[in-house]
């Protein structure tokens, strides 16, 4: 998630958006903060990535790394695998369940 590459067009920003949506729960605020990602991805919008873009998606990756989203993972429990693809990619999750 660091290292989450700055999106370079409204496809890559459709992208992001999912994955950072998958976990909209645990981000408070999550539609007031994505709200201008989402704008770039409406059709017949101009491309232009902007200083606002640049604060939602790093404010969107500080909050999955900074929240209870993301956590050590312990080995001793179970964990639960969860995938989604596409003609573009695939995606995959590895989780578990805690208290």
């Amino acid at each position: 998630m660091v290292d989450l590459p700055i999106p370079r067009n409204p496809k890559e920003v459709q992208m992001a958006l999912e994955l950072f949506s998958y976990y909209r729960h645990f981000i408070q605020d999550f539609a007031n903060i994505a709200r201008s990602l989402h704008e770039l991805t409406k059709k017949n919008t101009t491309w232009n990535w902007t200083i606002q873009h640049q604060d939602s998606f790093d404010a969107l990756k500080f909050k999955m790394i900074t929240t209870l989203v993301l956590i050590q993972s312990d080995l001793n429990k179970a964990f639960i695998i969860q995938t989604d693809a596409s003609d573009e990619g695939l995606g995959v999750v590895l989780a578990q369940r805690d208290d």
